[in-house]
């Protein structure tokens, strides 16, 4: 019996802890996580997807994003050209729920006066998961980005890669 209620304790326990969405590839289409499309040379589409309303977040992973693109591509500097923010909402199954399964034996218990019916659990079984079906709702930041070794000191969307993805990176 100890063991049944240490291991609702840690499902209950593992339900209520809440994880910041991390920094990563979108595993497939329409996934959390940055996307990139190249559109011609040094220039790039980006779009990071983050569930919950934390647009900051957000925004800070496309900017990421963006830095990473442009310093892996051998420039220094890259210009937000266009900016574009969507809310996505969509019922998806987000987790799965085990079911512990409890069978008895029932018997009765004779004494020298009166009999009673009995029920003690004989064992516990985990059955099949089920998943739980919720509407959750998601940030979209879509960039698109053009490439460079100078810095254009009249625009103020140009961003230093290399400072962006260390500032970024210290804060996360």
């Amino acid at each position: 019996m100890k063991t049944i209620t240490a291991v609702l304790s840690l499902l209950m326990l593992g339900a209520c802890t809440a994880t910041t969405p991390t920094y990563q590839a979108a595993s497939t289409s329409g996934a959390p996580g940055y996307t990139s499309a190249q559109l011609e040379d040094g220039r790039y589409r980006i779009a990071y997807k983050i569930d919950g309303g934390d647009v900051a977040l957000a925004k800070d992973y496309a900017l990421l994003r963006a830095a990473e693109l442009t310093l892996q591509n051998g420039y220094d500097y890259f210009t937000v050209v266009d900016r574009d923010q969507q809310l996505e909402k969509e019922t998806r199954t987000v987790a799965t729920e085990p079911q512990l399964l409890t069978y008895g034996t029932t018997y009765h218990e004779c004494g020298i006066l009166t009999c009673r019916r009995v029920t003690r659990p004989s064992y516990v079984q985990t059955s099949y998961a089920r998943g739980i079906r919720t509407d959750v709702e998601s940030s979209v930041i879509l960039l698109e980005i053009a490439m460079s070794n100078q810095r254009d000191t009249s625009d103020a969307a140009v961003y230093d890669a290399a400072d962006i993805a260390k500032t970024i990176r210290e804060r996360l």
